[in-house]
């Protein structure tokens, strides 16, 4: 049954076609429309227009418009187009997912949209560009993206054994081991037992929507802290912003990494 706020076709096709029928979520940029094989002349399309302010109210509604009027819920500033399951997912957290962030979104897609249309090809690194650019500091930059790929694909059981034989304080290395059972409760319990979404009646999906979110705050302050761990190390250096942010330097913790890591492929 339509909605007095769902969008008129005109604002769907528009939303599409602005960003090149593109999902505009970031780092997806998944195309939504294809042929279908079903005949010579279908069409899949796999996306969907998105209200950033929820056309209605009810207990699975996100980012709530109630100061909003019907006709701004169904105007295009209200939308942004994408896949399927990004869709979705932004349905499911409006604390991560608010209005300013997506509206943002959807400005950032359709200005890739109309850069892809002037220039007439995908939006690409040049790297011959870039090599260029860099001149004497390519090798530099080649070191740090390695070094940062290698700290983004090490587990936290992983850095905890690493940490533990480089003289980090006990209660710090409890403190990440703590965090580490969290987490795979979080991954295992929930995820590969099937205890979520399961067979679940509607006061359950309360009680563990309450629990991910408590999981989530503690998850952004764990990734803080461990940041503070590796100051305490001696492994970085961090300036400690007014906004309460931290800009890290200095990054010790890479070497470390590396070392060890080419000390375990020679073990091996």
């Amino acid at each position: 049954m339509a909605r007095e706020a769902d969008f008129p076709a005109t604002v769907i096709k528009a939303l599409a076609e602005r960003v090149g029928h593109r999902c505009s979520f970031p780092d997806c940029n998944a195309s939504t429309i294809g042929p279908s094989a079903e005949s010579a002349t279908s069409i899949a399309k796999t996306g969907m227009a998105c209200h950033i302010y929820a056309a209605a109210d009810g207990p699975a509604a996100r980012r709530t418009g109630r100061s909003k009027s019907i006709d701004e819920l169904r105007s295009i500033e209200n939308g942004i187009w994408m896949c399927y399951r990004h869709g979705k997912l932004i349905d499911t957290d409006e604390c991560s997912y608010t209005p300013q962030l997506l509206s943002d979104w959807r400005r950032l897609a359709e200005h890739r949209a109309r850069l892809r249309h002037e220039l007439g090809r995908e939006l690409t690194c040049d790297r011959v560009r870039l090599e260029k650019a860099l001149g004497s500091d390519k090798d530099h930059w080649e070191r740090s993206l390695s070094k940062r790929s290698l700290l983004q694909g090490s587990t936290l059981g992983s850095l905890i054994k690493i940490l533990e034989r480089h003289g980090v304080q006990g209660a710090d290395i409890a403190y990440l081991k703590w965090i580490k059972d969290k987490r795979d409760y979080f991954v295992h319990r929930l995820f590969h037992d099937g205890a979520w979404p399961g067979d679940l009646d509607e006061d359950g999906c309360r009680t563990m929507r309450r629990r991910l979110l408590a999981i989530q705050l503690w998850l952004s302050r764990a990734e803080r802290n461990i940041w503070l761990i590796f100051e305490r190390a001696g492994f970085v250096e961090l300036d400690h912003l007014e906004d309460g942010g931290l800009l890290a330097t200095n990054m010790g913790i890479y070497d470390l990494l590396e070392a060890d890591t080419q000390s375990a492929d020679e073990d091996f």
